[in-house]
Formats: C-alpha cells, structure tokens, sequence
C-alpha cells in the first residue's frame, strides 16, 4: 500500500512540474537558454488590452501555459501574445540578463518588468518606432532585464505584429550577448557583402558587353538585396532607421519589387517568348499583379492586406519558373541546367522559410537564415549560368568565323589547284593561262552582285590603307564607316530576294560617286557596306557619310511593273586612333555607331571620333 501512495504522489507531482515552468536563476554561472524552454505564454485577441494595469492582473493571472505548447509561429494573425518569463538573483550584484529576440519585422513590444508587483520598467520597441528608440542598437530586437540581488522579478512581453506572426529568442548572458551580436552582424555583413559583389560584378560586365542579360540581373539581385534588408532588419538599422513609413512599405513591397524583377529575368535570360509563350504570358501577368500589389501597399487601408496577396502571388510564379527552366532545358539552352540548379535552391530555401512564416513549422534560426543562404546561392549560380550562356555564344561565333575562314581557304586552294592543272596540261596556252588567272583573282576579291570589293578584298587593301597611315610621319588622316541598308529583312519579305537584289545594287551604285578619292569600297556582308577613306579631317568624313544617306533616302528604286522601293540607310562614323593595332578595331568603333543609329531610330549617321 505505501508503495503505490509513494508512486500515486510521484506521478503527480512529475505532471505538476511537467506543465509549470520554474524560475530562472540568472546568478554568474548562466549563459544562454532558449526562451521557449523557461516561458509562459497567453494567447489573446485583437481587443484584448494592452497597459501596465493589464499587465499586473495578468501576473497572477491562471491562464498561462507553457511556451512548449504553445505555437510562437502563428502565421498571418491579428492574435497578440503575452509572453511571462520569472526570474531569481541569487547573487549579492546586480545581474542583467539580454533577452534576443527574432525575427526582426516585429511591429511592437511592450515590455514590463516587475519586482514582486512593482512596475520597476516599461518600454516599448519594435519597427513601430523609429530606431534610435531602441536602447541596444541591432537589427533584431534586444532588451536588457536587469535582475536586482535577492528580489524575485517577472518580465512581461506584449507582442504584436502586422506581418507574419513569429517569435523566438534566446535569453543570454552578458558576454553571450555580445558574441550573439557578433555573430549575426557577422551574418548580415556575409549576406550583404556577397550580394552586392555579385551584383557589382555583373553590372560591370554589362557595361563592358552591353548585353541586357546582365542588366535585368543585376536589377534582380539590387530587389534581392532590399529583400534581404528588410527580413533580415540591416536596412532599417544602417540606411532608413528614422524611415517607420516608409520601412512599413517595404515590409509589404519588397516582395512584389522581387517578384517584378526575377520575372523579367527570367523571361529575358531563357528567352521565354520562343521557349513558351503561354509560360510567358503568364509571368507578364505575374509582373502585372506585383506591380498592382506594390501600388496598393501605398494605401493605408490595405497595407496589412498586400503580404497575403504577394504570397499567392509567389505560390503562382515559382512553380511557372521552375516550369520556364525545364522548358528551356528540353529545348537544349545548355545554360538552363545552371539556371534550374539556382532555383531549384531558392525554392527549397523560400520554402522552409514560408512554412516557418505561415505557422507551420516553429521559429529556427537555420530557418530563419535559410533564405538569406538560399538567395546567396541562387545569385552565384546565376552568375555562372550567365557567363555559360555568353561562353557558348562566343564558341558558336568563333565555330562560324573559322566555318568562313575554312571555306575561304578551300576556294583559294581550288583556284590554286585549278591553275596548277591547266598550266601542266596546257603549257602552250601560257599567256592565256595568266590572263584567266589574273581574272579568277579579280573576281576572288569582287562581289558579285554589286561590283564592289567583297569582304576579302575590303579586309586587304584596308589593311594596307591602315598601315600606311600608322607608319606616316605626317600623321595622315584615317576613318571608316560601316552602313546598313535598314529594314531589309521587310524589303526581302514583302517583294523577294530579286528585288532585294536591286536595293543593294542601287545603294553600292549611289555610295560610289559619295567617296570618290583615296577611299575603299566593300560589301562585307548582306545589306552591310564598309567604307575607309584617307586624308579628310573626321567631320569632312562625317558630311560625307549624311550625304550619301540623304542621297539614298531621297531616290527611289525602280522594280518590275512600274513599282519603286525607297530604302533608307544607317551609319556609323569611327575616326583612326594612335592606339588601334588593326582596322578591326577601328572597324568595331564603327560597328558601335551603327548600332547606336539603328537604336535611335535608323536612317541615321552616328559618330565615334
């Protein structure tokens, strides 16, 4: 019978201190707890009151319960909590203790800490407030509990929040609050810093390469990092810390910002639009609502509304994302394999963190962080899909340059083999060998279609034209253009490639007479002319190149059945530079002004002196 007494009282007594929380003692020897595993906690609505009058009947009130059971992660919620922490100082000093608190979007905490039923401290924090408010400056939110010698004291926590209701922290010493602080600022700083050298990185090499890959990239990772500034609070703490408008705007907008940007990346870097059109047209609409969501987080009213709708936004475009990759790799786009591994993490990453936000899995500080480390990850492996992406096109173009070379080099060697054979066979034909000879060469450097030097040709007697220049004592004047017949493709298209003909014969005919003198002629490509032209200043060249467009543009072509084509030229002027080792770069001076003038709008003369 004692037996069973004895154990009947032990069972009791272990469900008793199974469902209380004692008291901490904070004496020397304490360093860190979590606050889950030592707090109490006490759900209430909206309407529930928060004052120190509440805050002294809650004390003694019987409704609190364990933190352990009681969800701190509570998803989109008008819900406040109350969080009760008791505490003894068995030593004969004071000792404070600094209470850690995550994540750092909590909109306000009041804090009261009583000694018995006294009201010794009440303070209220939280992005609600300016931040020079708080009295430890950090991104997340640090409070001091400072515990007198011998006194039993109880801290109170109201905690409020117009996001995602989250909450969890660490109860630390003195020291292990400052190596805390350390530690995420050490955090923060790897986050910020990656972040902005990748993006610093590939914004250069958009200027040196102009390509708009690199670009909408670039805006992609700047909408990250604001993204990330804001989570993660370094924004509201080094760049707009008296902002608390404005930070509440971004709480809700940096997420459609994001979404705007990493959408016309994607659409840009995989070439949605031949990919997948219905793919495509869903991430216009997808940029569309974000952008709809950003102007509506303007409005007070819905302000707490715009972080639900951004969240369905996101739940719609990811999956179409990841769906646009594995499209693009189907299609064999070789760097859509760097593109889905990148992305692929940062919906793991976004994940964990979006079920730690909504409620459903409990705060943790690998969650908590997991998006920061997804989103550094997803913006390395884009880098190296992008500069993947530039490395094959560059093969691709080097594998057609040497294509050209090789067929160039055949046909030299079927003239050489052609002549070789005849003049074996026909010796007695000899002065008449040389001649065909002679001619073969003439047409080898001639275009067909127009007369002029072929590209071959052009290449060559520039290049002698350049040398004489760089070796001149007298400093000889030197420039090329290169034109462009615009709307070609348009003309070829709507009358046929034998009328097409005619435009190119017509615009070689009427650029003639517009560079006569030491100057040399050639059709280097399809509807493309380049001209070098000696000793005239640069703006004699650039006159001349407007005259021969308005020329062009202001005669008509005549074509079968009484019908005329106008065609308009564009071109682009580039002047010799002491620093130009070949006429290909003074050449590709030349192509930049072309280029230039068919941006602005074609039939155009555009200078690079």
């Amino acid at each position: 019978m004692k037996v069973i007494v004895r154990n009947l009282a032990g069972l009791i007594l272990w469900l008793f201190f199974s469902t209380t929380v004692s008291a901490l003692d904070v004496g020397s020897d304490f360093k860190r707890i979590n606050i889950k595993d030592i707090c109490e906690a006490f759900v209430a609505n909206e309407s529930f009151l928060n004052s120190p009058d509440v805050a002294r009947e809650l004390i003694t009130s019987q409704q609190w319960q364990p933190c352990s059971e009681v969800k701190l992660s509570r998803g989109y919620t008008k819900d406040r909590l109350w969080i009760k922490i008791d505490f003894t100082n068995h030593n004969l000093e004071v000792e404070t203790a600094y209470l850690n608190l995550f994540p750092s979007w909590i909109s306000e905490i009041s804090h009261y800490h009583f000694e018995g039923s006294t009201l010794k401290r009440w303070k209220n924090d939280g992005i609600a407030f300016p931040f020079h408010h708080r009295e430890i400056p950090s991104s997340n939110i640090v409070l001091p509990l400072i515990n007198e010698p011998g006194k039993p004291a109880t801290t109170l926590l109201h905690v409020q929040t117009d996001l995602a209701f989250l909450i969890g922290g660490t109860l630390l010493s003195e020291t292990e609050a400052l190596k805390s602080g350390v530690t995420v600022n050490l955090i923060n700083g790897i986050l910020i810093g990656a972040i902005v050298m990748i993006g610093l990185y590939n914004l250069f090499i958009y200027f040196s390469l102009r390509d708009s890959n690199y670009l909408y990239y670039f805006l992609y990772n700047a909408s990250m990092l604001l993204m990330l500034s804001v989570i993660y609070g370094f924004g509201y703490q080094f760049i707009w810390p008296d902002a608390v408008k404005f930070n509440t705007f971004l709480e809700s907008a940096a997420g459609p910002f994001l979404g705007i940007f990493m959408s016309q990346f994607v659409r840009r870097f995989l070439d949605l639009s031949n990919v997948s059109k219905a793919l495509d047209r869903i991430l216009v609409f997808f940029i569309a609502g974000s952008a709809l969501v950003v102007v509506l987080t303007m409005l007070p009213s819905l302000n707490d509304k715009t972080s639900v709708w951004s969240g369905v936004l996101a739940i719609i475009g990811a999956p179409v994302v990841l769906l646009a990759g594995v499209r693009a790799l189907l299609k064999k786009q070789v760097s859509a394999g760097y593109f889905l591994v990148a992305w692929a993490l940062s919906l793991i990453s976004i994940t964990l963190f979006g079920l730690m936000i909504t409620g459903l899995l409990e705060f943790n500080l690998i969650l908590f962080y997991s998006f920061g480390i997804g989103a550094v990850l997803e913006m390395l492996l884009l880098s190296f899909a992008l500069a993947n992406k530039i490395h094959v096109l560059q093969i691709e173009k080097a594998q057609a340059i040497d294509a050209v070379l090789q067929a160039e080099k055949e046909k030299s060697r079927s003239i050489a083999l052609a002549a070789a054979q005849l003049e074996h066979k026909v010796s007695v034909r000899t002065h008449d060998l040389a001649q065909e000879k002679r001619r073969a060469e003439v047409l080898a450097r001639t275009d067909p279609l127009t007369g002029l030097n072929n590209r071959r040709a052009f290449f060559e007697k520039g290049e002698k034209m350049f040398s004489g220049v760089r070796l001149s004592a007298g400093g000889k004047s030197l420039a090329v253009i290169m034109a462009d017949i615009d709307h070609f493709k348009k003309i070829n298209d709507r009358y046929g490639h034998s009328v097409g003909d005619v435009v190119i014969t017509s615009v070689a005919l009427k650029l003639l007479p517009c560079f006569l003198g030491n100057s040399v002629i050639g059709r280097i490509g399809g509807e493309e002319f380049a001209i070098a032209i000696e000793g005239f200043h640069f703006e004699e060249v650039v006159a001349k190149a407007e005259h021969a467009r308005q020329m062009i543009s202001q005669t008509l072509t005549e074509i079968a059945n009484g019908k005329d084509v106008t065609a308009t030229i564009s071109l682009g002027v580039a002047q010799f530079s002491s620093e130009d080792q070949n006429i290909d770069e003074t050449l590709a001076r030349a192509d930049m002004a072309l280029y230039q003038a068919k941006e602005q709008g074609r039939n155009r003369v555009v200078s690079i002196p």
